[in-house]
């Protein structure tokens, strides 16, 4: 695992050398940059994990060609890749997944991305075409930011770098209205104006001597078009083994749902060397967000492996703590998860643990949410492609749920306004009261082109984008600053593209009747034995009572905001009575309003 950053231009060799220090959280164990005659500057620091010796330290040049490789991530089918480049000729002096892509590249070019399984960013310099690749993996696990103008190309896995790189520059408005809506910025946008996210699954190609963008294009994984050759489980303990090889010990966050109870069970099967963690709100006003623990705990001690329970500070706390987050995040992100997820990293990382395993990615694949079993309750309304009808869901006002059930009861499953409606946390009825002098403008999910072969429903669109939206830019965003924060490695079996393939295939011949998970405990029926949680819940956080405790956030946010936007200060004074009239939804917006505060007060 590595951060990278580089480019062309007017001080760019400079500022890399200036400025590699500050990716050191995402690479700690080594740091080092080369120039390459034709101005291009290459650098990354890295968190030594597949071969952790000097001699696959990045950047790593193919000596035969000149060709330059930085690289963040883990390629976990790179013995298979590797045995097909020595099958046509190829030698290696490393043991590094580093060594086998730069070759692989060098050999099969842009098209052999499709052919990589794992997590990456990655920066590719061909001296044989003069170009430069930029590229993310399919899932967007790793991230990537660029700036290109005339003069400058600039990139990093820190969007603060490609900032600082560029110098003063405004917000992108765009972006916050993204944020607003659904509590994250969608890709390829960020925060910033001038500053580009390479979405998930994307390449772009750009000219070494003029800079221009030669070509943008996106990839979907060579195993989503392969049969299901291996049995399910065989497949999830394909997809642990590949993550966890060669670690003495690592940690995995229980939460006591299905997914990550599977994962204990089949690391414990094979042996494995794994510690738990769980979160626990000592302090919280309801006993409901310690279930979690409380199971996590039981769970743990059925399978006889080691089990820590972190308490999360006093909610006094909590101003300190979201202050890491969004400094962690670099862009304002309204989960309170996320803030959770600070102390659980924290004490991972004070145990001397560089990997943890997650449960991420169950939910998309094997119909998880609560809103899959809702959608499946209207499958039988006709669908109907009404503007009206459209309409009224971006209004979405939580004072008038009847009429937003109807609309979306209606709406055709395919449409972008079906998915806002189970994400959208302001809608446009919200937003024009607090900013009446704003456009409002719609926003897109992203998804459905690439499951065109798969049956299509309401629920299987809802699942599609959640995959290729809600997870990649919101769920695995936010775990990989908060871990990468920690200079922790997390690594997510569930997201096994041969995984991701052969459950929505399953999925698919069942035409998406089978939700809940029903999949995954036909797979496990020993979990009956298990206190798992019945209903998807993850390390939900106590908002409500973080809110109470706090008055003053409040008060500063109602304060402050108004300096940053142009926002109606009258309705801003009534959103932050939210929480005396227990709106929850109100609440929600409330919170996200709080995160975006702290994030100008912090960065400008």
């Amino acid at each position: 695992m590595c951060g990278i950053i580089g480019g062309k231009g007017k001080g760019a060799f400079q500022f890399v050398k200036d400025n590699l220090d500050l990716l050191n959280r995402r690479g700690p164990d080594s740091k080092n940059l080369v120039y390459i005659p034709n101005g291009f500057v290459l650098g990354a620091t890295r968190l030594a994990m597949t071969d952790p010796h000097p001699r696959s330290n990045q950047p790593m040049i193919n000596l035969e060609n000149g060709d330059v490789l930085v690289f963040n991530g883990e390629i976990y089918n790179y013995k298979s890749l590797r045995l097909k480049l020595i099958n046509l000729g190829f030698s290696f002096q490393t043991e590094s997944d580093t060594e086998v892509l730069l070759k692989y590249l060098s050999f099969f070019g842009v098209e052999g991305i499709s052919d990589l399984e794992g997590m990456f960013a990655l920066a590719y310099l061909s001296s044989e075409q003069n170009q430069v690749i930029l590229a993310r993996d399919f899932l967007g696990k790793k991230p990537l930011f660029y700036h290109q103008s005339a003069n400058n190309l600039f990139f990093s896995s820190q969007l603060n770098l490609v900032k600082k790189f560029i110098g003063p520059g405004g917000v992108n408005n765009e972006a916050v209205l993204s944020y607003l809506h659904l509590g994250y910025i969608l890709d390829p946008m960020t925060i910033y104006a001038g500053v580009q996210s390479i979405s998930p699954g994307g390449i772009i190609i750009i000219d070494t001597n003029t800079l221009k963008i030669v070509s943008k294009t996106s990839f979907k994984p060579q195993s989503f078009n392969k049969s299901i050759e291996t049995s399910a489980t065989m497949s999830i303990q394909d997809a642990i083994k590949v993550r966890t090889e060669g670690h003495h010990k690592f940690a995995l966050s229980l939460s006591a749902g299905v997914d990550s109870t599977v994962i204990a069970i089949e690391c414990q099967k094979m042996n494995l060397p794994i510690y738990t963690y769980s979160l626990k709100w000592s302090d919280s006003d309801k006993n409901k967000y310690n279930i979690d623990s409380e199971r996590a705990k039981k769970i743990a001690e059925i399978l006889r492996l080691p089990f820590t329970q972190v308490d999360v500070p006093n909610a006094k706390e909590i101003p300190n703590i979201l202050e890491t987050f969004v400094e962690a995040m670099e862009e304002p992100n309204s989960n309170p998860t996320g803030l959770s997820m600070i102390p659980l990293y924290s004490k991972i990382k004070e145990d001397g643990h560089k990997l943890v395993l997650t449960g991420d990615g169950a939910d998309e694949i094997f119909g998880g949410y609560s809103r899959y079993e809702m959608a499946s309750k209207i499958k039988l309304f006709p669908q109907i492609d009404s503007a009206l009808l459209k309409n009224i869901i971006l209004n979405y006002n939580p004072n008038s749920k009847f009429l937003n059930k109807i609309s979306v009861s209606l709406v055709k499953a395919e449409s972008d306004e079906f998915w806002l409606f189970w994400h959208l946390i302001m809608g446009k009825y919200h937003f024009k009261k607090l900013f009446p002098n704003q456009d409002y403008k719609k926003i897109h999910p992203s998804g459905l082109d690439y499951f065109k072969h798969l049956h299509l429903n309401r629920i299987s669109g809802l699942m599609y984008r959640d995959l290729c939206t809600w997870l990649v830019m919101e769920s695995n965003r936010k775990l990989d600053r908060i871990s990468m924060w920690y200079s922790i490695e997390a690594r997510c079996p569930f997201q096994s593209e041969p995984l991701v393939n052969a459950t929505l295939k399953r999925m698919s011949n069942f035409k998406f009747k089978k939700i809940n998970k029903q999949i995954l405990k036909d797979w496990y029926p020993n979990l009956n034995s298990f206190p798992i949680n019945t209903k998807k819940q993850g390390f939900i956080s106590p908002l409500g009572h973080w809110l109470r405790a706090n008055p003053k956030l409040i008060q500063q946010t109602v304060t402050s905001l108004p300096e940053f936007l142009m926002i109606d200060k009258t309705e801003l004074i009534r959103l932050s009575t939210s929480v005396e009239r227990k709106n929850f939804p109100e609440m929600k917006i409330l919170w996200s309003i709080i995160v975006l505060n702290q994030w100008f007060t912090q960065n400008f």
